[in-house]
Order: C-alpha cells, then structure tokens, then sequence
C-alpha cells in the first residue's frame, strides 16, 4: 500500500459498559423514587435548580431496554396520550466524562432538530436520582433488521438503505457534527410499515466539529472505526469510513476486519486496512458497488469522499446502476460453502463446533429450533426447503437436495444440531487458536505433528460408503491441503485449510502455525535435554555396573 506508518500504541475505546439486564419493575415506586419538587439540585446536568416529576406528565410503562446507566420504557403523554420512549439515566453511575457526554448528547440533538431522519428529542427531567429523556419512540426496529426480515434483498435494497444513511450524515457535517458511532444499531425505523422512515440515534459520542479542524479523542466501536481515529487526527470523514463498513455487511453479511479482540481489529485496520473482496459472497456483487466500498473506505481521508460526494455516485443515487441481482442470505451463503469442503475440513468444524462456548452459538441455536418445524432435534429435507425459503432462499429441487446431502456428514438424510452449527457458523468461529490446535490433534492421534494417510483413513472411514470411496475422499483432503506433497498434512498446513482465503485470515493462518512452531520446537528442545540427560545416566549406569563386575571378578 505504501503507508508507511507506526504502529500506534493501542488505544482505550470509548465503549458503554457491558449491558446488564435489570430486573422487571412493575410497581412505579420501585422504580423511581417519590421526587421533591421543593428541593434544590446540588449537581444538576441539566443546569435545572429544582427537581422535576417526570411522573407528572408521562404514565411511565414497560421497559423497552436497559443498559449499564440506565433504562428507556414506554411513556405516555397524560394529556395527549402520545406515546415516547423514555432514557433514565442513573446519575450516580455516571463518571465526570460521562456527564459532559449527556449534556453534548441533548445540545446536538437540540442542534439538528427538525430534520425527519434524526431521532427528535421532546423534553427533559431531571431529579436527585434520574436525567429523564422523552424520545420520540421508533417501533420499527433497526435499518438491517427490516431488510434482513424480508427474507431476500438486492443490491438496490443495499444502496437505497446507504443512500438514507448518507443523506442523514451529510446533514450532520453540514450543521458542524460528526457522529463517532455510526453502525446499523444507530440507524431505526419509525413503525413497522413499509414506508417508516429512517432515524439516526445515539449522539452520545457525536460532537461538534469546525472546517478543517482534528479531533484526536479515540472512540466507537471497533468494527467501524477508521484508521485515522485510531492515529489520533480525523475529520467528520471518519464517518463515511463507517458507512462503508455498513455497505461492505450489506452486500457481503461480514465486517471486512474482523476478530475476537478489538486490539486485533485496529491492527488489521491501521497496518493494512484495505477491504478484500476474495470472499465467495463477493462473486455476485457488481463492480459498481465494489466501487462504493472502496471509496468510502479509502485509507487516506484526504482522498476520501465526503458524505455529499457520495450522494452523486452512479451506484448510490436514486434511479442509479443499482440492480435486482438478490443478495443471497447468509445461512444459505454458510451452508454452500460447508457443501463444498472436503471431509476432513467438515470433521474438523463438527469437532470445533461442539466445543465453542453456548454464548457463541445461541444464535444458530435459535435458528436451528425455529427450522425444526416439529421439535424432533433434526432437519427434515422438508423443513430446510422451507426453513430456506421463509429467508429468501428459495432453490431448484436438485440443489436443495444436494446440499442436504452434502452437509449431512454422518449419512441420516437428516441434518442433526451439530451438523446444523458446522454448517452455518460464521468463518470467525474457526478462528480460535487454541480450538484449532484441538481439532489438529484430534485427528493427529499418535502426536507425531502431522496427519498421516493411516490417520486420515481411520477418521473418514465411519461414513465412507465403500473403500473406493474412502481413499477418494482421503487423496481429495491431501490435494487440497497437503502443500509440499510429502504425504501428510502438518498443523500449518491444516490451518491453512480450515481458515477462510482471504488475506486477512491467512495471516492469521501463518501466524497461528509460527505460534505452533515455536512452542513444538521448545518441547522438542527440552524433550532432546531430557533424553540427553536419560542417555547420560544410563551411560552412568552401565559404566558403575561394569566397575562392579571388575569388582565381583577380582580384576
């Protein structure tokens, strides 16, 4: 790429707190305290000298969610029977930052009020306990959730849905604010109709920016920050990187840097931070579309286009280039590509699969449940026909029951929970290195450092239908993973089969087998001094026992 640049020093990001699930409060009392409106506030965030009774004026309903400082319920307008939602804030949990960020959150949503796509602030309480905010209350769910509901999408769908993105955030730049977290959570629907309109939310990390000024303060979330917020010297055009992360997870179903630990993400980002279109979803995309990705993902924010640039591209405007091609959904696009491994890849990704951690997989787990039509614990060919088309994924007779055949390892003509999750987890599940280090010596059962022929053959022979067909899939695993053609497969080579061929896995691919490399050639070393030390001892033995026999012998 050319940039050459330091690695920078990995910074703290601005997150919220973990989200805690409060307990249900049905009794009002329990939730707020009785509020005397008489006395002062000590430390108002709101600059407000007496307390307020939000209860007054709003009946204050169910809980909608909760988070570390808070929780936003449904509130009624006494009057007018208008229905908000309300944001309590607990003020105690706030720190001193936390507090600026509450009171730059209400003047930038007072800042861009009127605008139909930003999420309208009413009015404000505040008490001893609570910062009451009444929002206008979005029902519709977030942007990604609707298209995602419609079972199938196309690229039209995706550029509609960025063009609404782009044209809220140019409103932004233009009033002088950026964002920070721009994200499909931040983006609702007003109702559930098909005409709702799109609402930006969450200002609480937004903040007002001048014409050429820098901002340094590192926050966001890791998937959608731009390398320049993690250097320390960014614009509002941070933003735009952001939206291109969103249309990169529209069209493909992946954030294009992606890892379990947030300092990895601004590794890949800052060193390399290139979008890769290598992954098979990529195929059926249009190159206009690639096009957009790689525009508003542009390292250098210098030459990246603003949010108004974007507007005017063919692919983004109303009545552009944008195409009816369907996007295929992704449970379709993860059990393709489990159809098209080779056997000792879909043995290994059973093996992986049982043992990832159940928070990991509570997802494939509710999918799972909600195809398995009649609770039986497996996948009729009938129940993933319409399990796939309820998602938009509706294929000829003879695909669906290839693929069924082909992700039915054990042979059943039934695809069990296990089978279900190999097939469908999300590529970044595999890249656990201690569970890949499992996996290898799960089948590498003599501990040699490799999987040999005699290896592959006892692990592939449980659902092989006959010899022929065995040693056919065992040369079809040595084809594809074994590199330097001596046979027998090592843990890099095995790695580099189990984990996606894009440029960023692959580098964790060759990082994983150094890592492998180095701490077997540490055993080897200390295995070599042990028998060294074994072999002296004997050496020991055998000479002491020779100088007894001299002994016994007279000599």
């Amino acid at each position: 790429m050319g940039n050459c640049l330091a690695r920078p020093k990995i910074p703290t990001v601005q997150h919220e707190p973990p989200k805690v699930q409060e307990e249900a409060q049905p009794d009002l009392a329990c939730a707020f305290p009785p509020v005397d409106k008489q006395s002062q506030l000590q430390r108002s965030l709101l600059g407000k000298r007496h307390a307020e009774d939000v209860t007054e004026h709003y009946e204050i309903g169910r809980v909608l969610g909760a988070g570390y400082y808070g929780t936003t319920r449904i509130a009624v307008h006494k009057g007018t029977g208008e229905v908000f939602a309300c944001k309590s804030i607990n003020k105690s949990r706030l720190g001193d930052g936390d507090a600026a960020n509450v009171r730059s959150e209400l003047q930038i949503m007072h800042h861009l009020a009127g605008n139909p796509n930003i999420v309208t602030l009413h009015e404000a309480f505040e008490d001893h306990v609570y910062v009451h905010l009444i929002m206008e209350l979005c029902s519709g769910g977030d942007l990604v959730e609707r298209i995602m509901s419609k079972g199938s999408y196309t690229e039209r769908d995706a550029a509609a849905a960025v063009r609404k993105m782009l044209e809220v955030v140019a409103y932004c730049h233009e009033l002088g604010v950026v964002h920070r977290d721009l994200k499909p959570d931040n983006f609702l629907l007003s109702d559930p109709t098909e005409r709702a309109d799109l609402k930006a939310t969450d200002f609480g990390l937004s903040t007002f920016i001048k014409p050429g000024q820098q901002l340094s303060e590192v926050c966001g979330t890791a998937y959608y920050m731009a390398p320049e917020v993690l250097l320390r010297s960014y614009t509002e055009k941070a933003d735009v990187w952001a939206l291109g992360v969103v249309l990169y997870i529209l069209l493909c179903g992946r954030p294009p840097f992606e890892h379990a630990l947030d300092e990895e993400i601004f590794r890949m980002v800052v060193d390399n931070g290139v979008p890769d279109f290598t992954y098979h979803a990529w195929d059926n995309i249009t190159e206009p579309a690639k096009e957009c990705v790689r525009l508003m993902m542009t390292y250098s924010d210098k030459r990246r286009p603003s949010a108004r640039d974007m507007l005017g591209h063919e692919w983004i405007r109303e009545g552009g280039v944008a195409g009816s091609n369907v996007i295929e959904p992704e449970v379709l696009h993860r059990m393709r590509s489990f159809a098209a491994m080779n056997k000792l890849k879909k043995k290994a990704l059973l093996f992986i699969s049982q043992h990832l951690a159940p928070d990991e997989i509570r997802g494939l787990r509710e999918l799972f449940a909600s195809m398995d039509a009649d609770g039986s614990g497996t996948i009729t060919l009938d129940e993933l026909r319409t399990g796939l088309a309820s998602r938009g994924a509706a294929l000829p007779e003879g695909e669906l029951a290839a693929l069924m055949a082909m992700a039915d390892v054990d042979g059943s003509r039934e695809l069990d929970y296990t089978e279900f999750v190999a097939a469908t987890m999300h590529a970044c599940k595999v890249q656990h290195e201690q569970l890949l280090i499992e996996a290898f010596q799960h089948f590498d059962t003599d501990d040699s450092g490799f999987i040999t022929r005699e290896e592959l053959e006892v692990a592939l022979r449980e659902h092989a239908a006959d010899a022929g067909q065995l040693q056919g899939d065992i040369d079809a695993v040595l084809a594809q993973a074994d590199k330097d053609g001596n046979g027998l497969i090592d843990y890099a080579e095995f790695v580099q089969m189990m984990l996606p061929g894009d440029r960023a896995s692959q580098c964790n691919a060759a990082k994983f087998a150094a890592n492998w490399a180095r701490t077997h050639s540490q055993k080897r070393s200390s295995s070599s001094s042990m028998q060294q030390l074994n072999d002296t001892a004997t050496s020991g033995g055998d000479q002491q026992q020779q100088e007894c026999c001299k002994c016994a012998a007279g000599t």
